[in-house]
């Protein structure tokens, strides 16, 4: 019963966010033409965007999981210790990320945050793809062993 009452909540909402987006998107083309005298439409088609963005990642990255958690908390324990695994890499990459620019013919000016980011992301994927590599390994040689 729980769950046909939150089925019904979140399709209500579905329909509801589904009209107010075929309004917009209808008042938006009917004033295409008027956009260079006033922005409001597009603006407006813009707040609406950032809003589902918005409940999309709230929903997906941080209801979902916590549902998940309180339903099922052995996986949420070993959910954690991934997101923990996951965040030493990244700051083992961070560790190793340097601010030096390269050397190129371009005269743009170089962040340091830019460049340390791109750094560790460079890094990052080096280490993940490591580990991709060798867990690919570790399962061949147990299934061969078994």
């Amino acid at each position: 019963m729980r769950q046909d009452k939150s089925k019904l909540i979140i399709d209500i909402f579905l329909i509801l966010f589904l009209a107010i987006s075929i309004v917009l998107a209808v008042y938006f083309y009917t004033n295409i033409d008027n956009l260079a005298v006033s922005e409001a439409p597009l603006n407006l088609f813009f707040y609406w965007a950032y809003f589902l963005l918005g409940i999309t990642v709230l929903s997906a990255f941080i209801v979902g999981p916590l549902v998940g958690m309180i339903q099922n908390p052995k996986s949420a324990v070993k959910g954690l210790i991934s997101l923990v695994v996951l965040l030493g890499v990244f700051a083992i990459a961070y560790s190793f990320s340097s601010t030096t620019p390269v050397d190129i013919n371009i005269e743009i000016k170089n962040m340091d945050f830019a460049l340390r980011l791109a750094d560790t992301s460079l890094y990052s994927m080096y280490i993940l793809g490591a580990l991709g590599i060798l867990a690919i390994i570790v399962a061949e040689l147990k299934e061969l062993l078994h």
